[in-house]
């Protein structure tokens, strides 16, 4: 009897057929992903191989890194202050920016968009041209830049991908979320103010990942920009953290302070993990529509998520801003005290109570929580759909942020 079986060319075609229709379906899936994808793979290999030869630059030459407070970009231009492509760059308070011709924009030697001089390296560039962005478009904000303090410098990217944005960009130790860094700081590189909340700048960066972000609340007026904490992902992202309370964590003082002293005060950094509060004047000035409570739950370490109406801060004796409190603050409206009411009007230490303590704005004591004094919610369902322990009809947290959106 005869055995039939593929002959090895019969094979190869067959895989090859394969290989062509798979990546068909990715492209006819999902094109503008996969094209995404395949530029932000180019643009993270140019960062390393600029990054591998500043490096070599400083460990072999010493020369010049260029001059702090700049931001060299990859954008070709008439002159240094890159007049053709300004109006659509990014603010960025205390710097500015600095772009090459176009005859200069690849060279080595210093005068390309790179201010340092890689020929002077022994042997010669490690680099025969400075590459520049698949895009390289300021309307697009994509391009490559470079930033010095004299000594260290950083070399950074914007992604265009949403999956490379979160598997390399917010894991690279930059404090960008959406660009690639790289250099012997990954934290020099200024924040762009990008919008004026974090919806505002989700809906114009719709795959940036949750982090840091600079926005300017009334659009280049009186307020300055700052930082603030994005979550692009819950329920639709663009929420923006405007307080933090970590059981077992004292706050600052000032939190104790009358709540008209609160308007003005910013009190820690933004982050999901230490004590933080937002100026109160900002809750109200932030474009929302709603308000959130997201927490970790004590027992099961499991996360919630609870959307509330929209609340705010009104009043007509506030010279300074304009409002002062008149009782709806978010911390009444998004949060309920435990069954237990361990004397709040007189201790200042429980949760916020409405009856008693109205301008009180959520733990407003430096004391550390406790087992007895801790967060609280009556929102008792994780964001998986999974039940959460209830203790006299409430969940004990470990850590409970409010955010706006």
């Amino acid at each position: 009897m005869s055995k039939k079986s593929f002959t090895l060319i019969e094979v190869l075609i067959t895989v090859s057929i394969i290989a062509v229709l798979s990546a068909t379906v990715v492209m006819y899936l999902n094109p503008v992903e996969f094209l995404s994808q395949g530029r932000d793979a180019q643009r993270i290999a140019d960062i390393e191989r600029l990054n591998t030869a500043v490096s070599l630059y400083d460990l072999k030459v010493r020369g010049s890194m260029g001059q702090a407070n700049k931001i060299y970009i990859s954008l070709p231009d008439t002159t240094a202050s890159c007049p053709t492509h300004i109006s659509f760059l990014p603010e960025i308070p205390g710097y500015t920016y600095n772009c090459a011709t176009a005859a200069n924009l690849k060279k080595t030697n210093g005068t390309g968009w790179l201010p340092v001089n890689l020929d002077n390296i022994p042997g010669g560039s490690t680099i025969l041209q400075l590459p520049i962005d698949p895009v390289n478009s300021a309307r697009d904000t994509l391009y490559y830049s470079y930033v010095t303090d004299g000594t260290q410098w950083e070399i950074s990217s914007n992604i265009e991908s949403r999956r490379i944005g979160l598997e390399r960009a917010s894991k690279d130790g930059g404090d960008n979320v959406l660009a690639y860094e790289a250099g012997s700081r990954s934290d020099l590189t200024p924040l762009a103010v990008l919008g004026t909340s974090c919806n505002n700048i989700h809906s114009l960066f719709p795959n940036g990942a949750s982090g840091l972000y600079l926005i300017d609340v009334d659009s280049g007026g009186v307020e300055p920009a700052f930082p603030v904490y994005c979550d692009m992902t819950t329920d639709g992202g663009g929420w923006t953290l405007v307080q933090t309370t970590i059981k077992g964590q004292p706050v600052d003082t000032r939190w104790a302070l009358p709540f008209t002293s609160q308007l003005d005060q910013t009190i820690g950094v933004p982050s999901l993990d230490s004590p933080y509060r937002l100026a109160m004047k900002y809750w109200y000035m932030i474009p929302n529509t709603s308000w959130s409570k997201m927490a970790i739950t004590t027992a099961e370490g499991k996360a919630t998520f609870n959307k509330s109406a929209t609340f705010s801060l009104t009043g007509i004796n506030g010279p300074q801003t304009g409002f002062t409190y008149s009782g709806s603050d978010p911390a009444a409206a998004l949060n309920s005290l435990s069954s237990y009411n361990w004397n709040t009007c007189t201790n200042g230490l429980a949760y916020f109570n409405t009856s008693c303590c109205g301008t009180c704005i959520l733990y407003n004591s430096p004391t550390p929580y406790n087992a007895y004094n801790q967060p609280m919610m009556s929102t008792v369902t994780a964001i998986d759909g999974t039940a959460i322990q209830k203790w006299s009809g409430h969940a004990p947290l470990d850590r409970l942020n409010i955010f706006s959106r």
